[in-house]
């Protein structure tokens, strides 16, 4: 079983796909991490300091691990660019804005 969880900042995306892989005893596999523990971006953009995506090199890596592994919760914003035929079920998480905006004040 292959399930990614999707979707923007701040919405609760590492939060349900680790219970879901704790509930379903599936690995969890955060995927900002796995891009920058195995270099699959172009080059790091200072002025928005992040790190530019490879998506070939990505989804590449992506394929081989899923051969590999066949049980896992992958999250990240950017999981919905893996090839939809090795994805069992895709979760989109989203918020709306004023819940957020009310929910950051309180942090």
């Amino acid at each position: 079983m292959i399930i990614i969880v999707t979707g923007s900042v701040g919405t609760g995306k590492t939060k349900i796909a680790k219970e879901i892989a704790k509930k379903y005893n599936l690995k969890y596999l955060d995927l900002n991490e796995l891009i920058i523990k195995n270099k699959l971006y172009e080059k790091y953009d200072k002025r928005l300091k992040t790190h530019i995506v490879d998506i070939k090199k990505l989804n590449n890596f992506l394929i081989k691990l899923i051969k590999k592994e066949k049980n896992l919760v992958i999250d990240s914003h950017l999981s919905h660019y893996l090839n939809k035929k090795y994805v069992d079920l895709c979760i989109v998480t989203k918020c709306d804005i004023k819940v957020k905006k009310i929910f950051k004040r309180k942090n």
